[in-house]
């Protein structure tokens, strides 16, 4: 745009409304506040923009915390089990012992996992329609409602059980979806990487919790000792809602719902204190849009268009990010510590300090991997974490072939390692990818989709797992690590070719570079030029 077309836009702007039509039939094609957004972004540096962007960074990380019920209701639930008294009033006595009946195990998790994978796909849909805050104002009534039913189940109401944590888990979808598009929206580029990848260190933190909690308190001899870990839960809607009045509406979804003044004022909150020029933001926003509205590869912003054109290899590679994420051995890992840990010979009180000790170093493995996120890249540290976890899972395989107690130790200690190596790799490059690989008018449902298919394939796993690894089926122990070393190996050599750099590019850079066709692995080396419309020439 010259000066005086961009004078025309922000006086349009600051009357509410857009030109992007206007500019379309005008045939404009300098996207000057594209060009200028991006030019000053990326001369940022990883800390530079941490110290710019600080405001932005408090609002996306408020945001995240909703992604800690994950982690909370994923393991509480499961630990709950293991609690005397919560077995004493869900389950049966057989040889002195209370046994919660397996149907209404399998029913409990089965169909928590099936409605979070539904809530999933259409959380994009509700997000786009009523807004990311108004979402979450949802997710938090609905969780708290949820966690009331969990707490103050009587013994023995197995469907009470079943409801709360369906309606949980959808609560937790919402979460999820909501914090991975939300902080991939607000995000300046310097800090995109922190804050999507940001989302895996609140799940881990919530998992942590869960650990400490359920150990506290499960020796109690009263119904409490269960009823307190799920109690916790009710910390992050409580903890949402006190910050959600004070956390600005995307202005991504503002500016397509052609609200542009709300835009404006969300944008003033966003980049208070940090110098910037509001109005270029903001006219940066209205140009991508404009440019999104006329590539033809986004149709109508349907969930079908996620399986059109050039957004079918966007969707593919988000769905299989999370399938890698998974069947690297992750649950294997998570689920089976504690029972290496009595096998290398420690009590079992021990066993469960250990545990958390390795949720520890998953939380140290989150810090590490979010410190190397811009500089190492994306694409270069998820590949360098599957070939590390198909290592770990190779020492582990072989430690398992091996008699004796130092073998024992030997896997136990790769559990510890394996943590670390997935949790600075892996788990926070995952959510960042599917934060920034959907185009922005499909980002919310391309998050929907991606998160419902790494809940299919937990699901997948927990469901498998126990068939591989118990005594009385194939009885593999640590030898289940040969199959994972296996399916990492194959999902490193997948990323190398299908995985591409995200990194230090903007939305309207990854656009272009999936219209062109260009190969994952020359992402980071294309050179776009200054003219972002180049791509879509034939369209505006």
């Amino acid at each position: 745009m010259s000066q005086t077309d961009f004078k025309t836009y922000t006086e349009h702007v600051e009357s509410g409304k857009t030109l992007g039509k206007d500019y379309a039939q005008g045939g404009i094609r300098e996207f000057a506040a594209i060009n200028h957004v991006n030019a000053h972004e990326k001369g940022l540096s990883y800390i530079q923009g941490i110290r710019r962007y600080k405001i932005a960074l408090v609002y996306c990380f408020c945001v995240s915390l909703g992604a800690m019920l994950n982690g909370l209701d994923g393991s509480i639930q499961g630990q709950v089990i293991s609690i005397p008294t919560f077995r004493k009033s869900f389950g049966y006595p057989s040889n002195g012992q209370y046994i919660v009946p397996a149907s209404w195990q399998s029913a409990w998790s089965g169909g928590q996992r099936a409605v979070t994978m539904i809530a999933a796909v259409f959380a994009g849909a509700l997000a786009d329609l009523i807004g990311r805050r108004n979402t979450l104002y949802i997710a938090c009534i609905v969780s708290i409602g949820s966690v009331f039913m969990l707490v103050f189940a009587p013994p023995g109401s197995f469907a009470m059980i079943l409801v709360g944590r369906m309606v949980n888990g959808a609560a937790s979808a919402l979460f999820n979806c909501i914090a991975a598009s939300y902080t991939s929206e607000l995000s300046p580029l310097p800090i995109r990487g922190l804050t999507t990848g940001g989302l895996n260190i609140w799940i881990v933190g919530g998992q942590l919790t869960a650990a400490g909690v359920t150990y506290a308190c499960g020796t109690r001899n009263d119904n409490w000792a269960w009823r307190i870990p799920l109690a916790v839960q009710w910390s992050v809607p409580a903890l949402m809602l006190l910050t959600l009045p004070f956390i600005p509406e995307s202005p991504w979804h503002l500016v397509r719902k052609g609200k542009m003044e709300q835009a404006r004022k969300a944008l003033v909150r966003l980049y208070w204190l940090s110098g910037d020029d509001v109005d270029q933001h903001l006219a940066r926003i209205d140009e991508v849009v404009l440019l999104e509205a006329h590539n033809k590869d986004n149709g109508t912003g349907t969930y079908l268009d996620l399986f059109r054109r050039t957004n079918l290899r966007r969707t593919i590679v988000v769905a299989v990010v999370f399938m890698c994420q998974e069947f690297a051995g992750v649950q294997f890992v998570l689920g089976f510590s504690t029972y290496f840990f009595q096998l290398a010979g420690f009590p079992v009180a021990q066993s469960f300090k250990l545990n958390i000790g390795t949720l520890s170093l998953a939380f140290v493995g989150n810090l590490i991997g979010l410190s190397l996120i811009n500089r190492v890249g994306r694409r270069r540290l998820f590949i360098v974490g599957m070939c590390t976890c198909a290592a770990d899972c190779l020492g582990l395989a072989i430690c398992s072939m091996i008699p004796g107690q130092a073998a024992l130790w030997g896997q136990a200690s790769f559990t510890m390692i394996y943590m670390l190596a997935f949790q600075s790799g892996i788990g926070p490059v995952a959510y960042a990818l599917v934060g920034e690989l959907g185009s922005a008018k499909l980002r919310a449902k391309t998050v929907g989709w991606g998160m419902a298919v790494h809940n299919t394939s937990v699901g997948t796993t927990q469901v498998i797992l126990p068939y591989l690894v118990n005594p009385d089926q194939a009885n593999l122990k640590g030898k289940v690590g040969w199959i994972f070393f296996g399916v990492a190996v194959v999902g490193a050599i997948w990323a190398y070719f299908f995985v591409p750099e995200t990194a230090h590019r903007n939305i309207d850079e990854l656009d272009e570079l999936f219209a062109r066709g260009i190969p994952a692995r020359k992402f980071h080396k294309t050179d776009l030029g200054l003219d972002r419309s180049a791509a879509f020439e034939t369209e505006i």
